[in-house]
């Protein structure tokens, strides 16, 4: 099939819009236009309506060219129908055109990862061609850890362009991330209040931009850690200013939601709803947990929760796979649990740097114990990749912070400028962890 850029470009644009429209939509038979009015929320709105929608409508049919050219359609009516009552001004719209133009450039730049080939592109394809079937993690060894990203992308075949547009949904948290990010640093600056939460967006969105430039690249866990730096920025709001909880947790909600649905292994992020429910126990006398739940987006957030552990249950026979107590041996398409120790042990000793593309440590089993491979993690990671890494982020952050001290001085006390590094070191720890290429030069 002859690429045609233009083609490519105009389906680039109605996909955008269409995404928000699905947000603008979501939002208003959830009554909650005055919470999603930023362009970047309506969007993250409309990728978690769209996920959710992907995971259900697949279960009984194909996302084939006619069902997606519908959905599109449907979703740039819902946006030319609700633009009334989400107006965005010039400058705003100047500033997402500029964005989304950046990234197209970005998306004909930049190769794939190598796992695209491998299993993303054949799952996303394979669920333009069929329903969902039980036990398809017998067959290829990548479609046993499925993830909204497939489905997603799944929506994106369309006429014309076919599969081109699979990288849409990296693109999109991308976009709508750095529209929040700058649009809050905006605000900030035209209240003269330059605090604390001023430099963690700004420190942010040089972040996600620096480092996590290659789109193509992005995988399943890039995305998902873009949107933690946003999940984290609402968690401070909602301790320190927030005077609304319920606005603030409906966005914790819809952010985790997408987060573990990117990826399962990281439904260990809603532990991260913990210090929510202290800050608002010790706030309110009155609070309970009934009043944590007795949100709307709550239950959309089991919903999507569910949808992930339904999907790697019906692929691999384990809610979260290779984690062996989540699985169902006695299912017919499950794998049995020596199979499932066996991957787990590999995955450990790859991200502990006991094996790559082209080497393999010997007694693997006792590699992995306790601390024994910290010598040769180092040796082969640590003063490299990692390193460079380190060296980064710390002249990144002495560069922010003294470019805005002289404004910032009068107004940040204390213990929110240490919320601020706080905050940094538990994104550096979390992705330290989670990137694949720091920890053993590939992916997972």
């Amino acid at each position: 099939m002859e690429f045609n850029i233009y083609n490519y470009f105009l389906f680039y644009v109605l996909i955008i819009f269409s995404v928000v429209g699905y947000g603008m939509f979501f939002s208003y038979i959830t009554n909650t236009n005055n919470i999603f009015k930023n362009f970047g929320y309506l969007g993250i709105l409309g990728l978690f309506f769209l996920s959710i929608y992907s995971y259900l409508s697949n279960l009984v049919l194909a996302h084939s060219l006619i069902h997606n050219s519908l959905i599109i359609l449907l979703g740039i009516l819902s946006y030319v129908y609700f633009l009334k009552k989400n107006t965005f001004k010039k400058k705003e719209i100047l500033l997402i055109s500029l964005i989304f133009l950046i990234l197209f450039l970005s998306i004909l730049i930049f190769k794939t990862h190598d796992d695209f080939s491998y299993y993303h592109f054949a799952y996303s394809y394979y669920l333009t061609q069929s329903s969902s079937y039980i036990g398809i993690g017998q067959f290829n060894h990548g479609f046993k850890t499925p993830s909204s990203i497939f489905y997603l992308n799944s929506l994106f075949y369309l006429p014309t362009i076919k599969y081109y547009m699979f990288h849409m949904p990296a693109v999109l948290v991308m976009g709508f991330a750095n529209i929040i990010f700058i649009k809050k640093i905006i605000k900030n600056i035209k209240n003269n209040s330059i605090n604390f939460l001023t430099i963690y967006s700004l420190l942010s969105i040089l972040f996600i931009n620096i480092f996590f430039y290659r789109i193509g690249e992005h995988g399943t866990d890039r995305s998902a850690q873009i949107l933690i730096f946003i999940l984290l920025m609402e968690i401070l709001l909602l301790i320190n200013f927030s005077s609304n909880n319920e606005n603030r947790l409906s966005k914790i909600y819809i952010l985790i939601g997408l987060i573990v649905s990117f990826k399962a292994f990281y439904i260990l992020y809603i532990l991260f709803l913990v210090p929510v429910i202290f800050h608002l126990l010790k706030k309110d006398d009155n609070f309970n947990f009934f009043n944590f739940i007795n949100n709307k987006f709550f239950i959309f957030l089991s919903l999507i929760i569910f949808c992930v552990l339904m999907s790697n249950l019906l692929n691999s026979g384990c809610l979260i796979y290779p984690v062996n107590i989540t699985c169902f041996e006695s299912l017919p398409w499950a794998f049995d649990s020596q199979h499932i120790l066996q991957m787990n042990n590999w995955y450990e000793q790859w991200s502990k740097a006991g094996a790559g593309s082209n080497f393999r440590i010997e007694n693997a089993n006792d590699y992995i114990k306790y601390f024994n491979w910290v010598p040769n993690w180092i040796n082969i990671y640590f003063f490299t990749k990692v390193s460079d890494f380190i060296l980064g982020l710390f002249c990144l952050i002495l560069i922010t912070f003294f470019s805005l001290y002289s404004k910032s001085k009068n107004n940040l006390n204390n213990h929110k400028i240490f919320s601020v590094y706080i905050v940094l070191i538990i994104l550096f720890i979390e992705w330290f962890y989670n990137h694949p290429s720091l920890r053993y030069g590939g992916y997972c």
